[in-house]
């Protein structure tokens, strides 16, 4: 490897001997189309070789012709490119990848799981199933047959079963082939139906050892030898026999009848799931014996094949125009490493561990969300690039469409819940001077000067700022917190009172926001702001909705508890938590919003603290060195 590989995006599949060519085949695909896009893509094989995985001939006599041979890396990435691979984008289509295996790459690396089930699973940034799996230690961030490559070539399904093709992959490591033909022969002999099989095997690469024998028992079968892309060979059948994997999904999307014969009950319980009819006994194919199979069932069955596919989730037609396939999908998304916003999960060194200390919440298609061991926090990880336009529309159309009115037309109201506010700050203020972060259009700062405070604001709404200075002749400033500097655009070293309204969850790097603010600020000084409550009757009803229906531009959700933590940190004692947002329609049985039912509801979120919104308000007390 050299520099010019970074940063780039690894796809490295298990090779593990008994595990099938399927994650090859797959990830061989995936390194294709996404090195249409960059460069930097490569299939990473550091185990080829090694006791029980396939070797590096094997491995290029697989992918004999293909493109992908340019692509690969067999030998394991040293130390020093470690360092240079800090955004590394590794793609893991492993089946189970290892703790010691996720350490081999670099402290930026970020993992994204492809049907992973083992034990790092959770530490995926992100994941995607392609497969359905029976119990999943957590859920995939999007999980759908469809993100597999499909094929091309298609057919309506057939009347009758003539042409039928047997094949296991690429190893048939159940050697479960010559069994199999032998028992579909039987049936064609006992029901005088032997004329209308045309049977071919699909030999995988690894299973052309068994050809010249194969032969020999079965002289009229036709053998179809390792073909470099099976899935656009398969609407020439009228049924295929298979174990449940992605020929069996790629053969119904090809509009082909389906039927199984699996090594395991396991890939039986799989086949299930997914809705595949179970043809065959599962086990060892090699046997004199075959028990459990009933040929009579199966020519029966095979006699109306349009009923064969209908259990299955996924069936021909144009539900693979809905979803781009996996390539595409990940390369429309964004992939960062999830890191607390307020602590950093400073406490660990290695980025692993790191992981380790974030409990995972929820996987959505475009966020995942997590709470960290440390703080508290409940943060998301965004996977799609956020444009944030916080201009007339957000407080006009976009504000009517939440309220059902604009922000000017609900002036009044904010007015009315900025005096209640004021009334707390001036029993914990010791000074007068009040600057409000994100002012919008001044409500809270007209009724702070009413108050007597020397109030001030700043803003990204130019318009907003506008109708402060001129309507409303207050000052204000159109510039963001980041670029704020309280020296430089109010000529002052302090301030008495800060003030976010519904703002703080805004900032995606809070650490660096809280610090500012608390550099703003001496001993006495009172941080007072409002934000969604994850410990509502929402967030504790369903907490997976209430993440779901969290904005995207907010990216954390605070809890009074998470506040009292996180405050701590940056050098800040909570003075007073007021919950607002009360709710009593949204508790389980409340249907209506009045009578005795809603008012013991209301009453319950009143006493236990279960609105949907909640205000802080906190006295500095140290910086957050001595704290």
């Amino acid at each position: 490897m050299n520099d010019k590989l970074s940063p780039m995006i690894l796809c490295t599949p298990s090779i593990l001997r008994g595990n099938g060519m399927g994650h090859l085949y797959r990830s061989a695909w995936i390194v294709e189309k996404m090195g249409e896009r960059s460069k930097n893509t490569a299939l990473y094989l550091p185990e080829a070789g090694k006791e029980g995985f396939f070797s590096k001939d094997e491995i290029f006599g697989a992918l004999k012709g293909r493109a992908v041979l340019s692509q690969i890396i067999m030998d394991r990435i040293d130390s020093t490119d470690k360092i240079r691979m800090v955004d590394t984008l590794v793609l893991l289509d492993r089946r189970e990848t290892s703790f010691e295996f996720l350490s081999t790459f670099s402290e930026g690396a970020v993992f994204i799981g492809i049907d992973e089930g083992g034990a790092v699973r959770n530490l995926m940034t992100y994941l995607a199933d392609t497969l359905p799996a029976l119990t999943p230690m957590s859920q995939a961030n999007i999980s759908s047959p469809l993100l597999l490559a499909g094929p091309v070539n298609r057919r309506e399904v057939p009347d009758s079963v003539h042409r039928i093709l047997v094949t296991f992959g690429g190893e048939d490591p159940g050697c479960l082939s010559e069994s199999t033909i032998r028992m579909v022969q039987d049936t064609g002999k006992a029901f005088s139906a032997c004329d209308n099989f045309d049977i071919t095997l699909c030999l995988g690469p690894f299973a052309l050892k068994k050809e010249a024998a194969i032969r020999n028992r079965f002289p009229d079968v036709a053998i179809l030898r390792a073909p470099s892309d099976l899935k656009e060979l398969l609407f020439h059948y009228d049924l295929i026999i298979c174990s449940y994997g992605l020929t069996a999904f790629e053969a119904v999307r090809a509009g082909v009848p389906v039927i199984l014969r699996n090594p395991s009950r396991y890939h039986d319980e799989l086949s299930n799931r997914a809705g595949f009819k179970i043809m065959m006994p599962f086990g060892i194919g090699l046997s004199n014996e075959i028990e459990g199979f009933d040929s009579s069932s199966f020519l029966s069955l095979i006699k109306r094949p349009e009923r064969i596919n209908s259990a299955i989730f996924i069936n021909t037609g144009e539900e693979s125009a809905l979803l781009p396939d996996l390539p595409e999908f990940l390369a429309s998304h964004t992939f960062f490493n999830p890191i607390c916003p307020s602590c950093g999960c400073k406490q660990e060194k290695s980025r692993l561990r790191s992981l380790e200390k974030l409990i995972l919440l929820e996987r959505f298609s475009d966020r995942t969300w997590y709470e960290c061991r440390g703080c508290s926090m409940v943060f998301q990880n965004l996977h799609r690039e956020q444009t944030e336009d916080y201009g007339e529309d957000y407080f006009f159309e976009g504000y009517r469409n939440q309220y059902g009115k604009t922000y000017l037309e609900d002036f009044p109201n904010l007015r009315r819940m900025a005096a209640g506010r004021l009334k707390v700050i001036l029993k914990l203020a010791s000074g007068a001077d009040l600057l409000e972060i994100g002012c919008a259009y001044g409500p809270f700062l007209l009724e702070a000067r009413n108050a007597g405070f020397k109030a001030r604001g700043i803003d990204v709404t130019g318009d907003g700022v506008s109708y402060i200075t001129d309507e409303l002749e207050l000052e204000a400033l159109n510039i963001s917190l980041e670029d704020f500097d309280l020296k430089a655009d109010f000529g002052q070293e302090r301030v008495d009172v800060l003030a976010l309204w519904y703002v703080i969850e805004h900032f995606p790097e809070l650490s660096k926001i809280l610090s500012k603010l608390a550099s703003f600020q001496g001993p006495g000084g009172i941080l007072a702001f409002s934000t969604p409550n994850y410990r509502g009757i929402s967030g504790r009803k369903n907490r997976r909705q209430f993440l779901s229906a969290s904005p995207l531009d907010h990216y954390h959700v605070w809890s009074p508890g998470i506040a009292r933590k996180v405050l701590k940190l940056y050098g800040y004692r909570v003075r007073r938590i007021r919950v607002t947002g009360h709710h009593p329609e949204r508790f389980p049985l409340c249907r209506k919003r009045e009578g005795v039912v809603f008012r013991i509801f209301k009453l319950i979120s009143l006493l236990f603290g279960l609105g949907d919104t909640f205000e802080v308000y906190a006295e500095k007390i140290t910086s957050p060195e001595e704290g």
